[in-house]
């Protein structure tokens, strides 16, 4: 292959994300095969056009072009999970299984493939997977706000306030500017009962982010608890809980 079409290879591509961006998915999904053409035994530009598939609706060929871009690259652990995830949403289980497993065998050193092949695994319901998923990508990456953003979150759908407050507030230390991670460290101090804490949390979370609604409301929830806890006397009453990402808390998007 030429350098003038590895280019014009490149150019297509981006011209296809900037179209995707703008919801022209059918254009964008002619860029991208154009691109494919030029280059085909690019395992990046398969998912990308996967991912853009699966935007349009069309998860069967989603499928396909992440299974093809897998072949291509079998140590593309990205293209692995984004395979187990549509195959998920297309009722194979067992597709999705495996899938997973074999991206958790490439696993990359970008710490956002951990969270969504943990994901994956909590859309299939399996939740020791997803526990040792966050085992392994807390080895790797033990100083990774988004690690503890994305397990603080899925141990607050657990209901393991406790373990979701502590990896919450690991998240916020370091990476102080991210209004999801305080608004979901808000949720679980909440369910803890520990509502001044929540509401200093959402404080915080609408500051960063004034028209976000579930920081807005986890603020007027938690405003509430601590006015009510001030009003009673005796113990102070535990509130419902409310898991971040449930209804709960603000999430990160995937892009």
């Amino acid at each position: 292959m030429s350098t003038a079409d590895a280019e014009r290879a490149k150019s297509l591509c981006d011209h296809a994300e900037a179209l995707s961006a703008k919801g022209r998915h059918p254009l964008a999904i002619e860029a991208l095969e154009h691109a494919i053409r030029l280059q085909p035994r690019h395992a990046r530009m398969r998912v990308a056009l996967g991912a853009v598939r699966l935007l349009a609706g069309d998860a069967k060929g989603a499928a396909a072009d992440f299974k093809a871009a897998a072949k291509i690259d079998p140590r593309d652990a990205d293209a692995w999970t984004r395979l187990g995830g549509v195959l998920a949403l297309l009722d194979d289980e067992a597709g999705a299984a495996e899938a997973l497993a074999k991206a958790m065998d490439g696993a990359s050193d970008d710490p956002e493939t951990w969270t969504h092949l943990a994901q994956a695994w909590a859309d299939l319901g399996h939740d020791d997977e997803v526990g040792r998923t966050f085992e392994l990508a807390l080895a790797a990456f033990p100083a990774e706000a988004r690690v503890h953003y994305a397990l603080g979150t899925w141990l607050g759908q657990q209901d393991d306030a406790k373990g979701a407050a502590e990896h919450l507030a690991e998240a916020v230390r370091l990476d102080p500017a991210d209004a999801a991670s305080w608004t979901n460290l808000a949720t679980a101090l909440l369910m803890l009962a520990r509502a001044d804490d929540a509401a200093d949390a959402a404080r915080r979370a609408t500051r960063l982010a004034p028209a976000d609604p579930d920081a807005l409301r986890v603020l007027r929830e938690a405003t509430e608890a601590a006015d009510r806890a001030r009003a009673t006397p005796g113990p102070k009453r535990r509130n419902p809980p409310r898991p971040p990402g449930k209804g709960g808390g603000g999430r990160r998007r995937r892009d």
